[in-house]
């Protein structure tokens, strides 16, 4: 609701056909003012702070509610040739990552909320893939050292992960809800 105050102001004046005192075109003008200055305040505030359909959103951090979604996409990034210990998955650099890996490796998930984000749980979907018909191990962790426990359709999933190329795409699913502590993965099949 807006805070400007418009009932100050006297529309009734000034008096046609009479000598009217100066002090109420004064205090009207005051009261327009202060109303636009108020407008200002709250528009600026509506630039900085509404959602925009020509820019960037962040709400940082702010629930959207009883809503209907049509046509939503995730951010994919494709993050090439990988190897080695240094691999990792920045969940806040896209929602879909695809990694050929070049060597046995480790790879380290990143970028998860902070655990005092109570309520909030972050996804990233894995396509792994390997640069030739070499097989490569590869090792999942999470930052400080956090537990993966891993599920598969109805049998566990394998650990260490083998990524193979055989013309197929691995996907996993990942999710955590306390900052990475601990880790969910999902092995969700090879794709040809």
């Amino acid at each position: 609701m807006s805070n400007i105050v418009s009932s100050n102001i006297n529309e009734l004046f000034p008096i046609q056909g009479q000598d009217n005192e100066s002090q109420g075109f004064r205090n009207n003008f005051l009261y327009i003012k202060q109303g636009l200055a108020t407008a200002k305040v709250e528009l600026t505030d509506l630039q900085n702070n509404s959602a925009k359909k020509n820019a960037d959103n962040n709400f940082d951090g702010h629930k959207l509610e009883n809503v209907i979604v049509n046509q939503v996409s995730e951010f994919f990034r494709n993050k090439g040739n990988v190897s080695g210990v240094g691999v990792t998955a920045n969940v806040i650099e896209a929602q879909v990552q695809k990694l050929r890996f070049t060597s046995n490796s480790t790879l380290r998930f990143t970028g998860w909320p902070s655990i005092g984000s109570i309520g909030k749980s972050y996804r990233i979907r894995l396509h792994l893939c390997s640069n030739s018909v070499d097989n490569y191990t590869i090792i999942f962790a999470t930052d400080g050292q956090g537990i993966i426990k891993y599920a598969g359709d109805g049998a566990p999933f394998p650990s260490p992960f083998v990524v193979s190329i055989s013309g197929a795409e691995k996907v996993i699913d990942a999710w955590s809800y306390d900052g990475g502590v601990t880790v969910f993965i999902k092995y969700l099949g090879e794709f040809v």
